[in-house]
């Protein structure tokens, strides 16, 4: 997903979705191995680019809220007394990438999270992140209004959300796709199925 406008007039509020509360950086989503790796690959530094985080109860359990469907794996990948990566964030809670007018990584270098928000994938049904700050989110009046907004479309977000899960090892089940098939496949199937319904979740 490209920084569209959306984003660029949120920046110029200083109100964005690559901003924490102080406080509420242990609900920061994680970054799996991959994504290390691949920022790391492409970017000349990332020195002080990451943080360590316990697992914490509450961690664990929005983690769970985001994937219903995988709590048991979840407790596997992200045991309590363990820990994980996340971006590193100022004082203020801005994200280290996070520049005057949005995120200063090319789309193709985000993390994924980075990427799908707000949208959410749960089953067979597409979700938008309750996100107040977002100029977007708060007057949209469609789903296809958001997603042009966005400059994405549903395919592409289900192609990320499925490296998502891949990276983590907690590909969801989708009428009976197993989480041992890869993306294609995956694709695949799921032009057998409806089109998703859109519904909203409470932002992580």
């Amino acid at each position: 997903m490209k920084t569209s406008r959306v984003c660029g007039l949120c920046a110029e509020e200083s109100l964005t979705c690559c901003q924490l509360n102080p406080g509420e950086e242990e609900f920061c989503f994680p970054l799996s191995g991959l994504e290390v790796a691949h920022l790391e690959k492409h970017l000349p530094k990332t020195d002080g680019c990451f943080v360590s985080m316990d697992n914490s109860l509450a961690f664990i359990q929005t983690l769970t809220q985001l994937f219903p469907f995988r709590k048991e794996i979840l407790q596997q990948r992200f045991p309590l007394g363990s820990s994980h990566l996340r971006l590193a964030t100022d004082a203020e809670g801005k994200c280290v990438f996070l520049g005057e007018m949005g995120c200063i990584l090319s789309g193709d270098h985000r993390p994924l999270i980075c990427r799908l928000f707000p949208f959410w994938i749960v089953g067979e049904q597409f979700y938008i992140f309750e996100y107040e700050n977002c100029r977007q989110v708060r007057r949209a009046q469609s789903f296809p209004e958001t997603l042009a907004a966005f400059g994405t479309t549903a395919e592409a977000l289900e192609n990320i959300f499925d490296q998502l899960c891949l990276a983590w090892g907690i590909s969801q089940d989708i009428q009976g796709v197993t989480p041992s098939l890869d993306i294609q496949q995956r694709k695949v199937r799921r032009l057998k199925i409806p089109r998703y319904s859109q519904g909203q979740l409470i932002a992580p």
